[in-house]
């Protein structure tokens, strides 16, 4: 909170310095140059996008029918503790933008965003109470995605053109860099009171390979100056598509420990290869739901246990709003 509220004050600081520097009396202001004409832009975007893939998973999971079950009905000898949380769509970001007018209704603009991070930390604790002792399943998840520097360009048309109120349209792409990774920790005690069990460290770090992405997008801009050379612009953003080819690595640890606390034995294994998105049989819980792993090969499996595998994607559709200063540089 208190980095958002930093980064909110300099860039207010940022647009009142150069307001106020384009507003000082000019001297010997010169005639417009003919075309190419060249525009710098400060904005902050607000926007969201529907993530896809991974919150699929981590939604799908926290709300499977036996957990949704024990949920509503409360059953004396099942237990249901928190809760799995998405990860956020909504996102802020600040943008510089240049603007290249070739003729009176037709420009090119080119603009880089901040990296935009999204992360968060939730766990479920699910109890099955049998004769007098317990079994407990404790499932932790710390999923992220991120851009970095999206990339986009956009060819505007001029709808409205007038000295003081401009209307455009426009269409275009954005490359974009990302990446997708998440840490999964599966703690089973079976059963109480022994105390024995068993821990999984499951982490897959992934990002889009080899190159960056392709994303569609439309804009609506509209324009008001203030003077020859600022305006303040607004605009909509409609955005389209997916990312998906991930490319990384999966790590597994697995410890099991006696009731005394003493590590009985451990298992790691590592894969590297493709993201893929699949559905699963669970079999500790008896219920269906969506995930992640990275395969080098795809495992041979029968249906009844994992069916629907593909690769797995972020998307980015959504839309988003920006506000910004517009400067004519020459």
């Amino acid at each position: 909170m208190k980095i958002e509220t930093h980064k909110a004050k300099l860039y207010l600081f940022l647009m009142v310095v150069i307001f106020l520097f384009l507003y000082l009396p000019l001297k010997g202001e010169h005639k417009s140059r003919e075309y190419p004409r060249f525009y710098l832009c400060f904005a902050y975007i607000s926007g969201r996008i529907r993530v896809g893939d991974i919150n699929n998973c981590l939604i799908s999971f926290n709300n499977n029918d036996l957990f949704n079950y024990v949920r509503k009905y409360n059953p004396g000898w099942e237990e249901v503790q928190g809760e799995i949380i998405p990860l956020p769509g909504k996102f802020n970001s600040f943008e510089l933008s240049l603007y290249v007018e070739f003729k009176s209704r037709l420009s090119l603009g080119l603009s880089i965003l901040e990296p935009i991070q999204k992360s968060n930390e939730s766990s479920l604790l699910f109890s099955l109470y049998i004769d007098n002792r317990t079994q407990r399943m404790n499932y932790y998840f710390k999923p992220k995605y991120w851009l970095l520097f999206p990339f986009e360009y956009t060819l505007y048309y001029k709808i409205i053109d007038n000295p003081k109120f401009r209307f455009s349209g426009g269409a275009g792409s954005g490359f974009y860099v990302a990446g997708i990774s998440r840490t999964f920790i599966y703690t089973m005690i079976i059963p109480e009171p022994e105390g024995a069990k068993a821990i999984d460290d499951i982490k897959i770090e992934t990002r889009r390979f080899p190159f960056p992405a392709l994303v569609g997008h439309l804009k609506l801009l509209t324009e008001y100056s203030f003077n020859s050379r600022l305006s303040f612009i607004s605009e909509i953003r409609l955005r389209y598509g997916r990312i998906s080819c991930f490319k990384g690595t999966e790590s597994l640890e697995r410890i099991y420990y006696d009731p005394s606390g003493n590590v009985q034995g451990i298992i790691k294994a590592k894969d590297k290869g493709f993201l893929y998105y699949f559905s699963k049989e669970d079999q500790d819980i008896g219920e269906r739901y969506f995930d992640l792993h990275v395969w080098s090969n795809l495992p041979d499996a029968t249906p009844e246990f994992m069916r629907d595998i593909r690769k797995a994607s972020l998307d980015l559709t959504g839309v988003s709003f920006k506000l910004g200063l517009k400067i004519k540089l020459f």
